[in-house]
């Protein structure tokens, strides 16, 4: 599973020395989540919609859950006190991380699928960082693998991997710029952090010994962009070579290379490899035909990409003058919506994006635009939901988020009773629940 994760974090914790606050002891955590408080849909919400009919929103003090994912099966649900920093979930097994932190001690839970918890790690014992601010986290599709960064008061990070036993596989500790994200390859055998790409086990994968084909590197140049495919497929960019290179894995035999400009995020799904530039997109099939590419002002600072669930459709959301999503038509590539927000909507990059054939939604730490009056409120999540024919039938902002993939059978919905934005990171709330929820697939 590959996760957005929050590389602004530690800028923010060093400038503020105000304490985050996180969840209670399992034990203490209730399952009652009357107390939460549920915020009404606001009509006032984007700026322009292109080629759109929209009905009018619902009102009231629906669950989020409820409004958004209305015939997916709740499996289970919890409320914390405190706040939540980062949550991420395996999209096969269902298994749940969730990271945060309380007075400046980190805490992660590992939940199963049944919401049963299967350990806690507290950063003041299980870390080097004594301090912990903050805490981002990544899991595996089968949930055996559990990527975790703690950040420490402003110069620290320490960047572990867990099994699903509660096992520490690895143990990493550096400055704030070393550590600063964690990404756990889609089988969990492999981690992609600032120290490089790893075993689970920690050992060091050379790439630069073992991929095949590709030109000598100067001891400085990098590899741009890394993204697994699954863990037996690898893509790859390097520094000032304009060629995308894809390779069978752990062998590094180069499968196929194609000239490409210099792209900045990468989306594979199980037929399709997609790349964006800094204003086109281009895709390949899995085979490295090259099936288009688009090119045009509406492209760009591109933050997030993602498949629908069927892959007839693609989601791109932007970042920048104007936030949006354009949705692109994966045989043609021609754009079928393109959705304009007020400046400055989410600030969190990339943020959560998720793509379902009748559901989109953004969700992350929104900014100070005028849709929100000037004003950071914290988590919020924007939604546009789809009839049968790909029509946006409804749309709309709530407070909270939604985390999880196109392809995961899983979904997490996050509420909480946050007011206003955490001057440092995330949202001010004292309390806050999770909801996961399987999806009914036809």
């Amino acid at each position: 599973m590959s996760t957005k994760k929050w590389l602004f974090a530690i800028v923010m914790i060093g400038l503020f020395s105000q304490s985050f606050v996180g969840a209670q002891e399992a034990e203490k955590m209730p399952l009652d989540t009357t107390k939460v408080r549920i915020d009404k849909i606001d009509k006032k919400v984007y700026s322009e919609l292109e080629d759109v009919e929209i009905r009018g929103m619902q009102k009231g003090k629906i669950p989020l859950a409820k409004e958004l994912l209305p015939d997916d099966k709740l499996i289970w649900t919890r409320t914390f006190e405190g706040r939540m920093t980062d949550c991420a979930i395996a999209e096969k097994s269902g298994h749940v991380v969730i990271g945060g932190a309380k007075d400046w001690q980190g805490f992660v839970y590992l939940f199963g699928p049944d919401g049963q918890l299967l350990w806690k790690k507290e950063s003041s014992i299980n870390s080097d960082i004594k301090k912990c601010g903050a805490v981002v986290v990544d899991i595996s599709n089968n949930g055996r693998t559990i990527g975790v960064v703690w950040f420490g008061d402003y110069e620290d990070a320490n960047t572990q991997v867990y099994d699903v036993s509660g096992e520490r596989t690895l143990d990493l500790h550096a400055g704030a710029e070393i550590g600063s994200h964690v990404t756990v390859s889609p089988g969990g055998g492999y981690v992609d952090c600032d120290w490089g790409l790893l075993a689970r086990d920690g050992k060091k994968i050379e790439l630069r010994k073992i991929l095949q084909g590709i030109p000598q590197m100067k001891p400085r140049e990098h590899f741009d962009a890394v993204a697994f495919a699954s863990d037996s497929e690898l893509v790859v960019q390097i520094e000032g070579i304009s060629n995308l290179y894809f390779f069978s894995f752990p062998d590094g035999q180069l499968k196929w290379k194609r000239a490409t400009e210099k792209f900045g995020r990468i989306a594979t799904s199980e037929n399709y490899v997609l790349l964006s530039g800094l204003r086109n997109v281009i895709l390949f099939n899995k085979k490295g035909n090259l099936l288009w590419t688009k090119t045009q002002e509406k492209i760009h600072g591109v933050s997030a990409l993602s498949f629908f669930e069927d892959e007839d459709y693609i989601g791109i959301y932007r970042q920048g003058r104007c936030d949006g999503i354009l949705v692109l038509n994966t045989k043609t590539g021609e754009i079928e919506h393109n959705i304009n927000f007020a400046e400055g909507c989410i600030e969190q990059f990339p943020p959560y994006f998720v793509c379902l054939n009748d559901l989109i939604t953004v969700s992350g730490i929104t900014g100070a635009g005028p849709e929100n009056q000037g004003k950071r409120e914290g988590y919020h999540v924007y939604f546009f939901k789809f009839s049968s024919d790909r029509k946006i039938i409804d749309k709309g902002w709530r407070k909270g988020l939604v985390i999880g993939t196109s392809t995961s059978s899983f979904i997490g919905v996050y509420e909480s009773d946050a007011t206003d934005r955490h001057p440092a990171f995330g949202d001010n709330s004292t309390q806050f629940t999770i909801n996961v929820l399987e999806r009914r697939r036809e």
